[in-house]
């Protein structure tokens, strides 16, 4: 199984916000990447495995799991 954005990131050290900044996204957009619940867009897709090193191909863009110690978005929306 390909490791997630999330985990490839943070292997990394690095914070959703560090992403963010080198990608030129916001940390709402790699917070909604890493739960799959948006693509990133080629560009961006192309960005983010070159930083992490690896191909686009190896990275499980679909995975994402709810992490209780990231800090949501203020718009990220809210379970009931």
């Amino acid at each position: 199984m390909a490791p997630t954005l999330r985990e490839l990131r943070t292997a990394k050290g690095w914070s959703q916000t560090t992403l963010a900044r080198m990608v030129g996204v916001s940390q709402t957009t790699i917070w909604y990447i890493e739960r799959g619940l948006r693509r990133p867009g080629p560009a961006a897709s192309a960005r983010i495995a070159q930083l992490l090193g690896v191909p686009q191909t190896a990275i499980d863009w679909r995975a994402g799991q709810r992490s209780t110690t990231e800090n949501e978005p203020t718009n990220a929306p809210q379970g009931s």
